[in-house]
């Protein structure tokens, strides 16, 4: 999403908060909620995240929406898109903070003479996401590219 000058758009969301211990995120804008963990290590049950694991999947998402805006205006044949994220939280000047986070997008391309743009995409990607820009971590993208392999085609 590259916004428009002087158009700002507005995202929204509620919390709530439970004796059980569980968070449950909503919007008016979809028909379903996310219940997350109040751990912040990984010991959630199957249905939960915590907060740190959808604020890096927020990073992924928002990558690849600019990507994918990106790609759209540059006629770009995109097959499939694979990202990894991981974060590293720590104390610092006195708070607990993400202070690098790593992602390792892949795009999947058509042809072998699209990667080189798809590279160039995911780079001007990483300078107008408007996660990325939001952040204070350090963030150090790892990007590929590769032609999908059909889907009969041995790996």
């Amino acid at each position: 999403m590259i916004a428009k000058p002087n158009k700002p758009i507005i995202f929204a969301t509620d919390l709530s908060w439970s004796e059980n211990g569980q968070y449950v995120v909503s919007s008016h804008s979809l028909n379903h909620d996310i219940i997350i963990s109040a751990s912040h290590n990984n010991q959630a049950t199957d249905n939960e995240w915590n907060a740190e694991q959808l604020f890096l999947s927020g990073i992924m998402a928002s990558l690849l929406n600019t990507y994918l805006d990106l790609s759209k205006k540059a006629n770009l044949d995109n097959l499939g898109f694979e990202c990894t994220a991981t974060g590293q939280a720590e104390l610092a000047d006195g708070k607990m903070k993400f202070t690098f986070i790593h992602v390792y997008p892949k795009a999947f391309v058509k042809k072998a003479a699209d990667i080189e743009t798809a590279l160039v995409l995911l780079e001007k990607a990483k300078k107008v996401c408007p996660l990325y820009n939001s952040v204070n971590a350090e963030i150090i993208q790892h990007s590929e590219a590769a032609v999908a392999k059909k889907k009969n085609e041995a790996a």
